[in-house]
């Protein structure tokens, strides 16, 4: 039986502030004095839009790893917690770029402070494990074809009396990216499964995501898929990628409500543009991983995000109901996104397999994602690690008692954050 020691979920434990005083902030890396330590080798930058109760509950979680975590806010307003700090080993740094549409300013500013060989994008509300990123990292170590590294991805979704997790449809179980071809790969991973967020949060080599951020931060376009897209797409290209069979990602809680204006088709002369920064980017800068590419590529490129995510894609029609689930979704809601999950595998098991689909009616999908508590995630995926085991109470532990983040009231009333 795996404990946690109560003191795990006193915020002032964790957090100390070193300086006070925050304003907006935009300052080059060399004007924050941050310290890593000398066995730090990632670096999580977590991108956040009005969830500050999200980010101290990430700050939580990864007190005391031997970790460094880049905030990169783009709230309406900063917020009151200082601009860096540590708890042990973890160290943190915080700047403020308000806005929503600021994603790609913030997330080159980002990934100009990272100083460790690996880096990893991490979402406000949901969990990278920390065993899954050391996992990650020593996938990296040893393939050095392989572009990003990660592991399983489950759903979680609160139950009465506890919260179960289910695999993330055929994004949650092990498949890869191994083909030599990278027109192959990225066709793949840009297709209609819409598979990229499963690279999009990977532990990637730092120099890789650096060049990417620099090229995406002088991209103008308005679809909000054009990120993902093409980060999954570019890495792709540059090398190889394998889901492996850990626990790795704990999805949680819902999307930020989409902007009324908000464009999630690409369109065509934005699939155009980006492809071709893509292949300049790996071939006129001479990357090793591109020797098979050149710009001549280019219409292949295109013809694959068209057919996966372009106006004449079926995503085109699709994409309206969802733009209007996500506008008015609640935050934290997770039974929400289980049931969005279930509701496309069943429309497309209908779509695509009638027959399957008229025996498995829509109440008997949830036989294709069994549900499992924490304790017997860890023992179905990680049999008899201890450290895996741990990992994922703790997380559900940090769940259960902050469900809505940690707020400036909870640390105050837990005896306030050391200065």
């Amino acid at each position: 039986m795996v404990t946690e020691s109560s003191d795990m979920l006193r915020p002032n434990s964790y957090f100390t502030f070193e300086e006070r005083e925050l304003g907006v902030t935009t300052e080059k890396p060399s004007r924050v004095q941050v310290h890593l330590n000398n066995g730090c080798r990632l670096t999580l930058v977590l991108l956040s839009f009005e969830r500050q109760s999200f980010i101290r509950r990430q700050l939580l979680y990864y007190s005391s790893r031997s970790v460094h975590i880049v905030i990169a806010d783009g709230s309406a307003v900063p917020w009151q917690d200082g601009l860096f700090g540590h708890s042990g080993e973890m160290t943190w740094e915080y700047f403020h770029v308000p806005g929503y549409y600021t994603y790609r300013d913030r997330l080159a500013l980002a990934l100009e402070r990272v100083k460790t060989e690996y880096v990893c994008l991490v979402e406000d509300q949901e969990c990278i494990l920390w065993t899954g990123l050391q996992a990650a990292v020593c996938t990296l170590d040893a393939l050095p074809d392989h572009v990003c590294a990660g592991g399983l991805v489950a759903i979680a979704q609160a139950k009465p009396n506890e919260t179960v997790l289910y695999p993330w449809g055929n994004r949650g179980v092990p498949w890869q990216l191994t083909n030599p071809d990278p027109l192959e790969r990225f066709r793949k991973i840009t297709g209609p499964d819409h598979r990229s967020a499963n690279l999009y949060y990977q532990v990637t080599r730092t120099s890789t995501l650096c060049n990417f951020a620099q090229m995406l931060r002088g991209f103008v376009g308005d679809s909000l898929a054009t990120p993902e897209v093409a980060l999954a797409g570019y890495l792709a290209l540059a090398g190889k990628w394998a889901m492996g069979e850990y626990p790795y990602w704990i999805k949680a809680g819902e999307t930020v409500p989409l902007p009324t204006d908000a464009v999630v088709v690409i369109p065509a002369i934005e699939i155009e543009e980006i492809c071709s920064k893509l292949l300049e980017l790996l071939v006129t800068n001479g990357d090793e991983c591109a020797d098979n590419l050149c710009l001549d590529d280019l219409p292949e490129l295109c013809e694959a995000i068209e057919y996966g995510w372009g106006e004449s894609s079926d995503w085109a029609t699709t994409s309206i109901a969802y733009v209007s689930n996500l506008q008015t979704s609640e935050p934290g809601d997770m039974s929400r996104m289980v049931r969005k999950a279930r509701g496309f595998f069943a429309s497309t098991l209908r779509e695509r397999a009638p027959r399957i689909y008229s025996v498995l009616r829509p109440n008997s999908i949830q036989a294709f994602f069994p549900a499992l508590g924490f304790f017997d995630y860890a023992k179905a995926h990680s049999p008899g690690s201890y450290e895996v085991t741990f990992d994922l109470l703790t997380i559900a532990k940090i769940w259960h008692s902050f469900p809505q983040g940690l707020s400036i009231s909870d640390q105050i009333s837990k005896g306030g954050a050391g200065d």
